[in-house]
C-alpha cells in the first residue's frame, strides 16, 4: 500500500479533498496546536437540534449514514433532522438554505458537487452555524483551502473514493477478468472518481475497459444501458458499478444471458447485495465507509462546543475512511455487525468527543480512521463476548493479539 500520506495527498489532487494528518511535535507545542480555534470553552450543549441532509428519502447509503450520526448525535442527548432531497441535485443547494432558516445548531452537509462546495460553506459561515461534510467533499486545494480558513467549519470525513475503485478492480483482475465495462454517476461528482481509478488500476494490470457510462439509475436507464453496451462489446467478462443500484440494474441483464460469463463488481454494501454476493450473482463488494458519520458527527459536536479538533498547523481535519471488502466468507458477519447492529456504540466513539474526553487530539481522530477495519470491528466483538473464536475462524479472519 502507498504510505499514507502520500496517498492522501495524490487523492487531493485527483479529486477527493479529503486529508488525513497524523499528529506530529511534541509536548506544549503539540498540545496548543491541537487546540481549539477559540480559547473559550463552553458547555456541553444537550437538546440541540443537528441537521444532515439525504439525497433520497429510503436509500439505505443514506439511511445507515443518518443511522452512525445518530449514534453520537443522539448519544449526546441532541436531536438529528433528516432533510430529504427527493433525488433532486438542486436540492442539496437548498438545502443549506433550509438548515440555516429552520434555526438549527448544527449541519451535516452532502455537498456532493464542486459547484455547491464553493457557495454552501459561505453560507453557513456567514450565518454562524457550525458545518461539517461526511461522504462528499471538494474536489480540488483551491475549493477547499478558504473552506479550512472558515470559523464554524468542523472538518469532513469522507470515503476513499480511490480505494473503492482499486480495490475492485484488484479483485477482477485476480479472478481473471480481462474487459470491463463501468457505470458510473454524472461526470464531476465524487463518486465519479471510483470509475476513473478501476479503469487505471484494470488498465495497468493488462485488462481493458471498453467504455465508462455516466448515466442515472431513474427510470432504469443504466439497465438499458447495460444491454446496450453488452451488445456493442461482446467480450466483455465483468462490470464494475460504483453504487450498488448499477450492479443490481446489470444483474437483471446478466443473469438472462446464460451463454456469457459475466463477474459483477460493486460498490455499497447493503443486505440485498450480501445475499447477490453468498449466492455468487456478484462477485464482489466493498464499502462499509459510513462510520465516516461518526467522525463527521463527533467533528461537528467538539466544534460546537467550543473545542474544534485541529491538526498541528490549526487547520480543521479532513479525514478519508478506507472501505473494506467483503467475501462470502464474511458476509453474515458484515450482516450481524455493521446491519443488524452498529458496528461502534456511542460508548465505544466517545472518546472523541470533547464533552467526553476534554484530551481528545487529532491524534485520536486519525487512529480511528486508519484502524478502521473488518479485523478491528470484529476484535472488538471478540473481546465484548458477541463472537467466537471459531466463527472467525470460519470466516477466514485473523485477529492480530
Amino acid at each position: 500500500m502507498k504510505n499514507r500520506m502520500k496517498k492522501i495527498m495524490a487523492l487531493l489532487l485527483a479529486g477527493v479533498m479529503c486529508v488525513s494528518l497524523s499528529a506530529c511535535g511534541s509536548g506544549d507545542d503539540k498540545e496548543s496546536k491541537e487546540s481549539s480555534s477559540t480559547d473559550k470553552k463552553t458547555e456541553a450543549k444537550t437538546g440541540m437540534t443537528i441537521a444532515q441532509n439525504s439525497f433520497v428519502s429510503g436509500d439505505y447509503a443514506f439511511g445507515i449514514m443518518k443511522k452512525a450520526s445518530e449514534v453520537v448525535i443522539g448519544g449526546s442527548h441532541n436531536t438529528l433532522n433528516e432533510l430529504t432531497d427527493n433525488a433532486n441535485i438542486n436540492n442539496v443547494q437548498s438545502d443549506v438554505e433550509n438548515m440555516i432558516n429552520s434555526g438549527v445548531d448544527g449541519a451535516l452537509w452532502w455537498g456532493v458537487l464542486d459547484s455547491y462546495f464553493q457557495v454552501g460553506p459561505q453560507q453557513f459561515n456567514e450565518a454562524g452555524v457550525p458545518f461539517a461534510f461526511f461522504d462528499c467533499a471538494p474536489s480540488t486545494e483551491e475549493i477547499q483551502a478558504p473552506i479550512d480558513e472558515m470559523e464554524y467549519y468542523a472538518g469532513s470525513c469522507i470515503g476513499d473514493n480511490e480505494a473503492f475503485g482499486e480495490q475492485m478492480a484488484e479483485q477482477a483482475l485476480a479472478d481473471g477478468c480481462k474487459e470491463a465495462i463501468v457505470f458510473a454517476n454524472e461526470i464531476g461528482s465524487s463518486v465519479a472518481i471510483r470509475a476513473e481509478k478501476f479503469k487505471e488500476v484494470f488498465e495497468a494490470g493488462g485488462g481493458k475497459v471498453d467504455e465508462i457510462s455516466h448515466v442515472s439509475t431513474t427510470s432504469n436507464a443504466h439497465i438499458e444501458a447495460t444491454q446496450n453496451m453488452l451488445a456493442t462489446y461482446p467480450d466483455v467478462d465483468c462490470i464494475y458499478g460504483v453504487s450498488i443500484a448499477y450492479a443490481l440494474g446489470s444483474y437483471t441483464i446478466t443473469s438472462q444471458m446464460p451463454d456469457r460469463k459475466i463477474n459483477i463488481y460493486a460498490t455499497d454494501i447493503t443486505p440485498d447485495s450480501l445475499d447477490y454476493l453468498k449466492n455468487n450473482s456478484i462477485q464482489g463488494l466493498n464499502g462499509g465507509h459510513w462510520v465516516e458519520n461518526y467522525v463527521a458527527a463527533a467533528l461537528l459536536l467538539n466544534t460546537i462546543d467550543g473545542k474544534k479538533t485541529t491538526d498541528e498547523d490549526g487547520k480543521p481535519l479532513n479525514l478519508v475512511v478506507d472501505p473494506v471488502v467483503i467475501t462470502p466468507a464474511t458476509a453474515d458477519l458484515y450482516q450481524k455487525f455493521w446491519i443488524d447492529e452498529m458496528p461502534y456504540s456511542y460508548d465505544e466513539i466517545k472518546n472523541l468527543l470533547y464533552r467526553e474526553n476534554p484530551d481528545v487530539t487529532a491524534a485520536d481522530f486519525t487512529d480511528f480512521v486508519e484502524n478502521y477495519s473488518v479485523e478491528s470491528v470484529l476484535k472488538n466483538k471478540l473481546d465484548a463476548g458477541k463472537v467466537s473464536q471459531e466463527e472467525l475462524d470460519a470466516a477466514g479472519i485473523t485477529i492480530e493479539k
